[in-house]
């Protein structure tokens, strides 16, 4: 697991400190998609380079520069928690066709452009996979495993219909070679993969 050079603790931000509504979620969200883009395409999982790139791509965001060490400390805590989970690694492994932030375009069946960024994709075991990473926490999950749940199935209906028209693009892209494809969501601040 990775460790922050700071001593700041993750779970310190309130949302009065947090002025601008998300602004650091945000930020922390694009720094741990830009970092598990990085080691699924490098196949590194070398944490002395990742966090000297973390402190790179961390000052690239748009947050206080009070908050870097805390952006830093909570995304190396994200990354840890996908990289210690057999999930998580499974993920990220050396897969065929695997890609990273891959931008794809396609017509859907109603003859309309569609666009969409895929956070992970790969093939195994003769199946396609599209997993969406997410950096959303439940509130007090630690101590109300029924928020937790609360919280995951709500995700999961928020993000299914993307996913599922993110499923019919990689079906019509890959139609003259039909697979199966499984659509699944990976919170990397729990370690968890949820397949829809």
């Amino acid at each position: 697991p990775t460790q922050s050079k700071s001593n700041i603790s993750a779970d310190k931000l309130s949302t009065s400190e947090d002025l601008i509504g998300g602004r650091f979620e945000v930020a922390l969200g694009h720094l741990v998609h830009k970092a598990l883009a990085w080691i699924g395409t490098t196949q590194r999982q070398d944490t002395g380079a990742l966090t000297d790139r973390l402190g790179i791509w961390a000052q690239e965001q748009d947050i206080e520069p009070d908050q870097l060490a805390l952006l830093i400390a909570t995304a190396e805590q994200h990354i840890s928690r996908m990289l210690a989970d057999a999930d998580g690694q499974w993920v990220l492994a050396n897969h065929p066709e695997a890609r990273c932030e891959w931008a794809i375009s396609g017509v859907d069946a109603s003859g309309q452009l569609q666009n969409a960024v895929l956070d992970r994709f790969f093939e195994s075991d003769n199946q396609r996979w599209i997993v969406d990473y997410k950096t959303a926490m439940p509130a007090n999950a630690a101590q109300e495993q029924f928020l937790q749940e609360q919280f995951l199935q709500e995700q999961k209906d928020r993000y299914r219909p993307q996913l599922l028209r993110y499923r019919a693009l990689i079906e019509r892209l890959y139609a003259d070679n039909p697979k199966p494809v499984h659509i699944a969501l990976y919170f990397t601040g729990l370690g968890e993969l949820h397949e829809l």
